[in-house]
């Protein structure tokens, strides 16, 4: 994503993705795919096209950070935006969280928004760490959050009436 400082409003700045992200250490505690379960007491969330991959019985894995975290599947180039208790699962995922001066859904809807050039299955996260992100004030992001989630309701409540 190429931001110039003259296509954003006034009040609005750009910030480095590191700037506008902490990364959240995971203290090596991963869940192995073979050791997934189809039940379990804690989600495990890993860099695959479904929010949960499977669960786990494992307490000492559960990440122990403040929530939302954001999860990047740093493979697959995908972001998950997770508000419950989890485990993680699988190598090669990145747990971010927003710093204080973002909306943390905001900066989840723009993070998918990037465009990250498909390297296969080469490590993208040296890439994402290159962005730099648009900041408006933090009323605007509430704002845009709530305009897109009453859009997305729209969406959804539209394919349910097919």
């Amino acid at each position: 994503m190429s931001i110039q400082e003259s296509n954003i409003p006034k009040s609005w700045t750009t910030v480095g993705f590191n700037d506008a992200t902490e990364t959240i250490s995971d203290n090596g505690l991963r869940v192995k795919q073979k050791d997934y379960l189809p039940v379990g007491s804690t989600p495990v969330i890993d860099q695959g096209e479904g929010l949960i991959g499977g669960y786990t019985n494992r307490t000492d894995a559960r990440i122990e950070a403040p929530l939302p975290i954001i999860v990047f599947g740093d493979h697959t180039r995908r972001f998950k935006y997770v508000t419950f208790p989890f485990a993680v699962g699988a190598d090669g995922v990145k747990l971010l969280q927003a710093t204080a001066v973002w909306n943390p859904n905001f900066l989840f809807y723009q993070l998918n928004n990037v465009h990250l050039e498909d390297r296969g299955y080469g490590r993208h996260f040296q890439y994402l760490r290159k962005l730099n992100l648009v900041l408006p004030p933090l009323n605007e992001q509430i704002r845009i959050v709530e305009k897109l989630e009453e859009l997305f309701s729209d969406l959804d409540a539209g394919v349910a009436e097919l």
